[in-house]
Order: C-alpha cells, then structure tokens, then sequence
C-alpha cells in the first residue's frame, strides 16, 4: 500500500458513517480526522465500484482495495478499465459450467477499449493465485474410492411413433486412482435408478471398493451434517450394507471433494455425448449400448498428459485392490417407515397385507419391500418375513403369528366339517354337504357349520341326527332354525309320548258320563 493511503481500518469506518450513520462529508471528516476531499473520493470510488454498508461477507482488507483502488494497467497513453476480479470469481463458482470467455465478452461489451482476452486470462490467473485459499493434494488409493454423480447435459430418446424427445439422465462414476469411468443412462436420479446405477457400476469394475463418494442428491443422502455422520437414504443405505462400502458425501458447495468425477463428467459430456448429438435413440437400452461401446474407447485411449490409458492404470492399480463382488445379486428395496400394525395383526403394504406376531398390535413398524420378500422390522429387530405378493386386498398369514384361538380357527376345512357330520350321521352330513353347496365359497359356510355341528354336544348326537333330518324334509339350512328342532328332537327323547290304549273291555271316562250307574 503507498505511503500516504488512507488505512483500510479508517476508509471501513468511513463507509459505516456515510452508509449506516448518514451523516455529510463533512462531519465524517471531523469524526475521523482527515479532509473533506479525502473524504469525498473515498465515497467517490466506493460509488464507482458499487459498495454498500455493511460490506460483502468475507472481504478482506486486500479484498476492499482492490476494489476501491484497482491495479491500471497502461497500454500507452491509455488506460483501460480494470475488471472486478471479484465479481468474476464469484459467477465462475456460482456457475460452474459458465466459461470465463462468456465474462470476457460481457466486459468489453461494455468496456470496448478493455483487454484483449488472453490478457484477460492471464490478469485474472495473477488474482486468484493472489487471493486463493491453499488446496490440499489428494493421494487416493487403489481400489478405496468410487466417485459418482450426474450430468448436467442429458442425452434424448425419440419416441418410436410419435417421434418426440424426452430427456433422461446421465449417471456418471470414476474410480479414484486410475480415473476408470464408467456411464449409463437412467430415467430419473430417484433412488430406484441411482442405486440401480450404483451396483451396475460395481459389475463393470469386476469388484467393490471401500467408500462411495457421492454428491448430496436426496437419492443418496437426506441430511449432510458437519458434526456427526450424515443420514442416508433408507434405500441407498441398504445397497451400502449389502456390498459392505462406507459413503462419504462429498461436501456441499466443495467441488473440489469430487473433483475426479467432476472433470469424469465433463470428459463425458464432450467424448460420449459430444459424439453421440447427431444420433437417434428410441429405447434406454439401445442408448446405453452406444454409450457403453463409447465408454470403452474412452477408457482405452491415452491421457493426454501421461500418454497412458485409464484402462492400464485400471489394470495395474485398482483392480487388483477392489474386494470381490458378493455372490448373490444386488436387488433394489424400498423403505416404508411409521406402518401400523392393524388389529387384525397385519400390515398393508401395496393393497396387500402381511402378518406379523400379534404382540405387535397397534405398533409402528418399518418394513423393507424387496423383488421378491418382504421383511417388517420392529427398530432393527426383524419380526417377519412373507414372499412378495402382488394379489389386492389378499393376507399373507403365518400360523406361528396368530393367537391359539384363530389357529384353532385357521384348522377349519371342507373335509373337517365332513367327517364331523359323518362321525354324527348320514342326515347331519346331508345337511353339512346341502349348506357347503349353498354358499359360493366353502369358507362362507364355516361359521354355519360350526354353529350347526356344536348342537350335537348341547342336545346330544341322537337329536342332532333327527333334527337335521326333519330340517333337510323342510328344507330348512340356518343355524337358528336347526336349534329349534334339534331342541324339539332333545326334548321327545327326554320326555317320550304316553301311547293311548284301546279295548272293547276298557271303559273311559266318557262312558260314566253318558251312562250313569244305576242304583242299588
């Protein structure tokens, strides 16, 4: 700084009392203890270059004057406006597939005798290696870090008869120490297809690494916390417990926490899709085909600096240091958190409900929907287990789950009810039979029955033969209806009918009464 500028210290607490206090020029000179015309061309160059109070945060004292006094550069006798190298280097991190080209161009549109853009270039390289924090080298180990993430330029597929384009994404992922990438294309970055994408990635490498480093998409992360492990996607973390890899999400707004993958995706966006732009695509698969033929000839080629393929160092790093793919298939799960389980000690899950122990009535359970199963946790604790059922509004039952008294109820059957009634009778087994054809369903009929058969243990089975078969001669099915002449048959067979006795040589009563005895 030239000896006699104003101290940075003194030029703050000028812009305080002018922006924040409002006073004059002149009361501002008196309260500080510099001159009026000092004074008015501080305010003067806080004017030209757009300053409020308070100031931005994070500028520095370097930072306020280079603001307030930029380095001119002369190019003869004229000189040239000096960009706001600060304002630069904010649009290039707020956007960060914007060029400093696309900058250069806005600046001599309105500055028509600025630099030239190579000077350009090269003033603002000069800043930034001025003004820039130190950046850590990052030594990356063989066959520990995947690095993953989307592109922001999306490939299209054609609608066969329609002929319209529709977007689809464009999942990028890069091993860390050789740069080996690998690409596909997917309907949405939702959690299906990003896992999807994920466990395809560890098939093409041939093996697993240690840690996933993602971007913090909610697919894979729904809270990045600074002082604690982040949360995860239920989904995400289970493909992380199922390959046995840690995540480590890179941080928010740090590109350079992923910086492989980042420069994986540009690599990506101008080989592959920068090759592909003049083809059509009408399916997923037959895109990711072509992508996947242009991913191998990019793996192979040469890097331009080392001269040496990513596929050597692939071969000679990573591979050999990726743990072995588990031996069973990776298959996508869906978490559904906070289901009750229903009184009838069952969960729905997609119109389809599964049991559970029936101790768990009225609790909150998590359940994990795989292709084939479906598992219920109660916390970490798993309570049960059914294969997957895609039939509406039907249970999944397990005996073991139920109370002693609807096991009891699940033992019903068609054959049980037959031999009950045939144990009884031929009429009690006619009536059994006659309610089962009367209902659509044989389970319709089980409660009717089991009404009908207890009436034997009530009346005895000698009145339950004989009133099922005074019911089938009226025709008669209801269990009410049974009872009542069951209960008739009960009672003759307890109380049987005196027989009436007929003789020349009895006389009844009716006899003294027509003819009364004569006297002696």
């Amino acid at each position: 700084m030239p000896a006699n500028r104003i101290p940075m210290r003194m030029i703050k607490r000028i812009l305080e009392l002018h922006f924040a206090a409002n006073l004059s020029v002149r009361a501002i000179a008196r309260g500080v203890g510099i001159g009026r015309s000092s004074v008015s061309r501080i305010l003067d160059r806080a004017k030209v270059a757009k300053l409020t109070w308070p100031l931005p945060e994070g500028m520095s004292d370097a930072d306020l004057e280079q603001v307030l006094y930029p380095i001119a550069v002369e190019s003869g006798s004229a000189q040239r406006p000096v960009p706001n190298w600060m304002e630069v280097h904010k649009e290039l991190a707020r956007h960060r597939s914007l060029p400093l080209y696309q900058l250069w161009t806005e600046y001599i549109e309105q500055n028509p005798n600025g630099y030239q853009y190579s000077y350009f270039c090269d003033l603002y390289r000069k800043w930034r290696c001025r003004h820039a924090e130190p950046v850590m080298h990052m030594t990356r180990k063989a066959g520990e870090r995947l690095y993953v993430d989307y592109s922001g330029k999306k490939p299209c597929i054609t609608h066969p008869i329609t002929a319209q384009t529709r977007a689809v994404e464009l999942f990028v992922a890069a091993l860390g120490a050789s740069g080996y990438i690998y690409a596909e294309a997917s309907e949405t970055q939702k959690a299906v297809d990003f896992c999807g994408s994920v466990g395809r990635s560890f098939v093409f490498y041939g093996g697993v690494p240690r840690i996933i480093v993602p971007d913090n998409l909610k697919s894979a992360v729904v809270q990045f916390r600074t002082d604690d492990a982040p949360i995860l996607n239920a989904s995400f973390r289970d493909l992380a417990e199922f390959f046995q890899v840690a995540v480590l999400p890179a941080r928010p707004r740090r590109p350079k926490d992923k910086g492989l993958v980042e420069s994986s995706v540009l690599m990506v966006q101008r080989k592959i899709l920068g090759t592909l732009r003049n083809r059509e695509f009408f399916s997923l698969a037959e895109l990711n085909e072509a992508i996947l033929e242009q991913v191998h000839m990019l793996n192979e080629a040469p890097m331009q600096k080392t001269k040496v393929s990513r596929k050597q160092l692939f071969e000679e790093l990573d591979r050999p240091a990726l743990r072995p793919l588990p031996r069973e298939p990776y298959e996508y799960a869906v978490w559904v958190n906070k289901r009750k389980v229903r009184f009838d000690y069952h969960v729905q899950i997609e119109n389809h409900r599964y049991s559970v122990p029936y101790s768990y009535l009225g609790k909150d359970v998590q359940v994990r929907i795989g292709a084939k199963t479906v598992e219920i946790l109660d916390g970490e604790h798993r309570i049960a287990s059914h294969i997957r059922s895609v039939l509406p509004g039907k249970y999944s039952t397990q005996r073991a789950h139920m109370p002693r008294n609807h096991q009891e109820y699940a033992d019903w059957s068609p054959t049980r009810f037959r031999k009950w009634a045939e144990a009884i009778g031929p009429h009690t087994k006619a009536l059994i039979e006659a309610n089962f054809a009367w209902f659509d369903l044989p389970e319709q009929a089980f409660q009717r029955c089991m009404g009908t058969l207890n009436l034997g243990r009530e009346y005895g089975y000698e009145a339950m033969e004989k009133g099922c078969e005074l019911a089938l001669s009226r025709n008669t099915l209801s269990t009410q209806a049974v009872k009542q002449l069951v209960k008739q048959m009960a009672t003759q067979l307890r109380h049987p009918p005196q027989l009436s006795i007929d003789h020349d040589n009895i006389r009844g009563a009716a006899y003294y009464s027509t003819n009364p005895p004569s006297s002696c």
